[in-house]
């Protein structure tokens, strides 16, 4: 295993696996193999009258749905491999792309099973059984299910779901669960995480894999790693790409979950809002899936306009619901949990069933502190732990990487943080205001992602921030200066003053960084904690953190 891994990490800092027609980041938590023995029979029951007999009772030597990884990861034991195409398939630059285009490949590779959507044309090889199917992300997701016997009845799963915050909410979850419940795993944009420990993949530290939620195949073998470890618990970003493309998907029913909040963002890939909303609102039908001994809930943020079409959905379905609100004075039901922001000392508090709680200093803006309640409301609410040892537990919590995080603090503060889209830039800018202090931004916009907001964002800049620098960061197969232009648009209709165009990142955080005088508070805003660059096809490593580091 050890010689296996160290294979793929010498090829992948050399830049090959980055050159993969499909993934491009077939992660290593996929050689989690466990040593339970299952036959092609076992893998894909429902499709025993398709398989011949002498294949189905042969044992399964590997399963995967990148058509390259038979070849580069030859399977540890003799038997059958399976491949199945991830229809549909969306690529690191956020478009759709056809994997079947890759059956041929796979076979070459040493498939022998073949799991496709229609449609799509290959040269059929004899000895290789080819089954057509309607939805191959659900067998794939049942097939890795079944391949590492993950077992959920007693393992609650949490997931989080929203536009902004779902990183930061799913990383205080994984941290309340490990300080007062157990040993805890943490698939999120930020990290993976078993217990306290990051499982590397590129870095040591942080995910940098493109995912905020890994593919199925990957997902169950980091869950059945995570279950050898003695692990007891696990928390889940579940982004919108993820419940479409089953990443998170009914195998691994969900406990109880959250939804942050919702705003416009992914529409070059859901295309409408409804479709969006929609597609969120599968998290709810994950929970109400869920057969484990643990109460079901869905916490809410009350002060979301969105969040009543959850509501909705969730007494459908009979999930009970438990409301979040901040700074609000409407009279709330005693189970809801009401923050209010204490000005005079400067601190937030938090009121539930008649008693008071004060969250630590260090949870200083609205939204993290909505954030944090929401999830100790999801911990509280499913396992029925303290609250006063769960919000203790917060005293230990360090913040998530790219996440607010301050680089420097005197004389004048540095913040890296991954605001990308339109409600999250004004969160992060209104919250910066109110600390009277001059501001500098950098910001940007992702290429190949939403067009729409660009200008919106660019509005919202001129607005509230003192001085912006306009920048790229991964403009994928987009004309750089295209996406300047378009956010360069917004700002200047607003004001046409207090801001500059930079397009390499790295000059604008050395220009954000000489512009800085003391007392100011700079804010270098797009990628949080993403360690990987892309232009043009040309993939560079990255930290904003440290880049800034080089100029202070």
């Amino acid at each position: 295993m050890a010689k296996l891994w160290n294979s793929c990490r010498s090829q992948k800092e050399h830049g090959k696996i980055w050159n993969s027609n499909l993934s491009s980041y077939y992660l290593f938590m996929a050689f989690y193999k466990v040593d339970k023995k299952i036959t092609v029979a076992e893998l894909l029951p429902r499709f025993k009258n398709k398989i011949p007999h002498t294949i189905l009772k042969k044992e399964v030597a590997d399963l995967a749905y990148d058509a390259r990884s038979f070849k580069r990861f030859p399977g540890i034991k003799k038997g059958i491999k399976v491949y199945i195409s991830p229809y549909p398939f969306v690529n690191r630059n956020g478009r759709e792309q056809n994997p079947n285009l890759f059956i041929d490949e796979a076979v070459t590779n040493g498939a022998r099973v073949v799991i496709y959507k229609e449609p799509t044309s290959f040269t059929p090889r004899k000895g290789v059984v080819y089954i057509s199917v309607e939805e191959p992300r659900a067998v794939l997701a049942d097939a890795a299910f079944r391949f590492y016997g993950i077992n959920v009845n007693n393992f609650p799963i949490f997931g989080v779901t929203g536009t902004k915050g779902k990183t930061t909410t799913a990383s205080i979850l994984h941290h309340c669960l490990n300080e007062v419940y157990s040993k805890t795993g943490l698939l999120c944009t930020a990290d993976y995480k078993i217990g306290t420990k990051s499982i590397e993949n590129i870095s040591p530290t942080v995910n940098d894999t493109w995912l905020s939620s890994i593919e199925s195949l990957e997902a169950m073998g980091f869950i059945a790693e995570l279950q050898r470890q003695n692990g007891k618990a696990m928390v889940v970003e579940a982004t919108s790409h993820a419940l479409e493309l089953q990443r998170v998907s009914k195998n691994t029913p969900l406990t109880g979950g959250i939804i942050t909040n919702l705003s416009s963002e992914h529409l070059d890939f859901h295309l409408t809002m409804a479709k969006y909303r929609a597609v969120k609102a599968k998290i709810i039908k994950l929970i109400s899936a869920s057969k484990a001994d643990f109460s079901k809930i869905l916490i809410l943020n009350a002060n979301d306009p969105e969040a009543v079409y959850f509501a909705r959905q969730a007494q459908r379905l009979n999930v009970p619901i438990q409301w979040v609100r901040i700074n609000n004075t409407k009279k709330v039901a005693p189970t809801d949990y009401q923050i209010f922001y204490e000005r005079s000392r400067n601190y937030y508090t938090v009121e539930h069933k008649g008693k008071t709680y004060k969250l630590p200093a260090a949870i200083d803006t609205a939204f993290n502190a909505q954030n944090v309640v929401m999830a100790i409301a999801l911990i509280h609410g499913t396992l029925h732990l303290s609250l006063d040892r769960l919000y203790s537990s917060l005293s230990k919590f360090t913040g998530v990487p790219g996440r607010l995080q301050y680089i420097q603090r005197t004389p004048f503060s540095v913040i890296v943080d991954y605001a990308h889209e339109e409600l999250s830039l004004k969160s992060i800018l209104t919250h910066a205001k109110t600390k009277k202090n001059r501001i500098v931004i950098l910001m940007s916009c992702t290429g190949d992602r939403d067009k729409r907001k660009r200008p919106n964002m660019g509005k919202i800049a001129a607005k509230l921030a003192d001085y912006t620098i306009i920048t790229n960061d991964s403009t994928h197969t987009e004309e750089p200066m295209d996406i300047l232009h378009q956010i360069e648009k917004g700002y200047k209709s607003i004001r046409d003053n207090g801001y500059s165009v930079i397009d390499d990142r790295k000059e604008a955080i050395k220009y954000a960084i000489k512009l800085a005088k003391t007392g100011d508070s700079v804010y270098i805003l797009g990628m949080g904690s993403e360690k990987i660059l892309d232009r043009g096809g040309k993939v560079i490593p990255w930290s904003d953190a440290e880049i800034v580091q080089e100029f202070l």
